[in-house]
């Protein structure tokens, strides 16, 4: 369940948002610039709403009225940015291992995103595709309530 009712402005943009819905796929669209990014900083916590409120599976992250902000790192949220922030330094899997503790886990998403083919490459080495792929993969090794 999300449940979000939160205001938010800048010198650019101002969003209203109301949504509630029990549904597991969301999908956001529209022009760039309409605010579909800033929405999801604001669900993870890297921007902070005027008022309103934030919750992901009757767990509150924000409320403007009690005072509520849960940290970013606390939100148990998974982020895949447009730029995909992969550790160049790090190969495939390492990249997917940082977020992760669990060995059966990470076996379970790199068999499922049909990763094994390039789990020992280089990131820079990787198509578009496959280090999307893989920015995903390291989103959904962290255990996440949602990913964004």
């Amino acid at each position: 369940m999300i449940d979000l009712n939160f205001s938010y402005s800048n010198p650019s943009l101002k969003l209203d948002i109301r949504l509630q819905s029990k549904a597991m796929i969301l999908g956001f669209s529209g022009d760039s610039g309409v605010g579909k990014s800033t929405l999801f900083n604001i669900i993870s916590g890297l921007h902070e709403p005027e008022k309103g409120n934030i919750v992901i599976d009757h767990n509150v992250l924000y409320d403007s009225k009690s005072h509520t902000n849960v940290l970013p790192k606390a939100r148990n949220i998974g982020y895949v940015f447009q730029d995909l922030r992969l550790f160049p330094h790090l190969n495939v899997y390492q990249n997917i291992k940082y977020a992760s503790t669990s060995q059966q886990h990470i076996d379970e998403i790199i068999e499922l995103l049909e990763l094994e083919k390039v789990i020992n490459k280089d990131i820079k080495l990787l198509s578009g595709g496959e280090s999307l792929l893989v920015a995903i993969a390291r989103s959904l090794a962290s255990d996440t309530i949602i990913l964004l």
